[in-house]
């Protein structure tokens, strides 16, 4: 029965340290934010042939101990901006010495995680496994597509395309869909990505700055023309949004016990921030989890369905933790700039279908009636929550609760008692681009 509203040590950078020459950086006119790469064409038959044998990115240290940061409201005062999402037009740290434990006990975040046992279905199929060939060899990661004016922005971490010693990868691929070694569409391959201008300055200093670990691959067209997004939709992005959300974090991991053949969701609410090593902001956020390496970045979805941070790091006395970078103002300036979409232009929300409820009472008491959608939208319509009030001198009273049937009907027992009695639909989300707005029938008085 499906519910209408979703519900749900010593730093492990997850960075890849390779050697070697790197492939070109973007030419100087070039009006994107950020520091842009182009990569090389392989082929499908070359990524088929990689995909077995990538690795996850190395973990390494960061700087610094670990310590919280104050649980109050955010310090940033720019205004929440977002891109929504879109369905498909078609159907179809620094690098240094061993791993360090965190020297302050950390708080056990409370999390569950489940698979996705379908991913070539939307929304799902927005978020895909990306493999990167380095001179040293090919790795793996995740990625989520996001709005972007030519359809074919992937947006993942830095440090999935670029090692923290500043050498980048040179060829890029996209698998939407992919589940125990296959593509069912394909491995899309990169023109070229780039990566927000704190965090390559970093590298240049040897180190990652996971503050600002915040990467975007720009994906070729199929042979067809088609686009990326065309094919398969996005995912929604917002920026400058209460650290403290719950999220669903997506992600292919590799090391044990996963083996990165698979997408898993980890849904969590983020209940500190990570200042560790750094002494301003944006702190990243931790959130429970205990993907592994392979599901570095991977998007962290609201429940509205907008991309909100991507996977980074964990701490090797905590594999249940994740952390991710805080999408504030220079995250904004690059996807801005890297998408050409205005943020600040478009809704935040996807617009609820209208819905309506109807009450009937019998004698001795039984209450019936059906939720609709006028626009037609039957899944708004099917398991949805239903509560019944009684309002008496004393206020509104709860009396109970029940769910409509696949035909939006629902039919309930009351206790024998006079009054005035309402039902109410809540809003609620079929999924990420689907939401139910609440409802509530005319009143029907009740007497013995």
């Amino acid at each position: 029965m499906r519910s209408r509203t979703l519900t749900t040590t010593s730093l492990l950078i997850v960075l890849l340290v390779v050697a070697g020459a790197g492939p070109t950086t973007a030419s100087g006119g070039d009006s994107r934010s950020g520091r842009w790469f182009s990569t090389e064409a392989r082929g499908q038959q070359y990524w088929e042939r990689v995909a077995d044998l990538a690795k996850p990115p190395d973990l390494v240290a960061p700087p610094g101990g670990f310590r919280d940061s104050p649980t109050a409201a955010s310090e940033f005062t720019a205004e929440p901006v977002a891109a929504s999402a879109g369905a498909p037009a078609r159907t179809a740290y620094e690098v240094a010495g061993a791993l360090r434990r965190a020297p302050l006990p950390r708080p056990r975040l409370r999390y569950q995680r489940t698979e996705v046992t379908d991913p070539s279905v939307f929304p799902y199929v927005t978020h895909g496994r990306l493999f990167i060939r380095f001179p040293a060899g090919t790795t793996t990661c995740s990625g989520t597509i996001v709005p972007d004016q030519d359809n074919s922005l992937v947006v993942t971490a830095a440090h999935c395309l670029l090692g923290p010693d500043g050498v980048a990868a040179d060829a890029v691929a996209f698998a939407p869909g992919y589940r125990l070694g296959e593509a069912p569409f394909g491995y899309w391959e990169a023109t070229a990505f780039g990566v927000t201008d704190q965090y390559h300055s970093s590298t240049q200093a040897g180190k990652g700055d996971v503050r600002f670990d915040i990467g975007a691959v720009e994906i070729a067209r199929d042979d067809q023309g088609v686009a990326l997004g065309e094919a398969f939709g996005w995912r929604g992005i917002t920026f400058n949004r209460d650290w403290a959300q719950t999220f669903s974090s997506f992600g292919y991991p590799k090391t044990v016990p996963f083996d990165g053949e698979r997408l898993y969701r980890c849904r969590a609410t983020v209940e500190y921030r990570d200042s560790a090593g750094y002494t301003t902001e944006p702190f990243p956020l931790a959130m429970g989890c205990d993907m592994t390496q392979g599901a570095s970045g991977g998007g962290w979805v609201t429940g509205g369905g907008m991309v909100n941070s991507v996977s980074s790091y964990a701490y090797e006395g905590d594999p249940e933790t994740i952390h991710g970078p805080y999408f504030g103002s220079e995250a904004h300036a690059f996807y801005e700039a890297t998408s050409s979409v205005d943020v600040q232009a478009l809704p935040t929300q996807p617009a609820p279908h209208d819905m309506t409820i109807s009450l009937s009472l019998t004698r001795h008491v039984l209450a019936s009636g059906s939720v609709r959608s006028p626009d037609g939208y039957r899944p708004c319509t099917r398991s949805a929550t239903v509560r019944i009030f009684r309002n008496t001198t004393a206020g509104r009273k709860l009396v109970t609760k029940t769910v409509s049937d696949d035909l939006g009907r629902y039919r309930v027992r009351l206790p024998d008692k006079p009054g005035s009695y309402e039902a109410v639909a809540p809003r609620g989300f079929v999924d990420e681009l689907n939401p139910c707005a609440a409802t509530r029938s005319g009143a029907i008085r009740h007497r013995h």
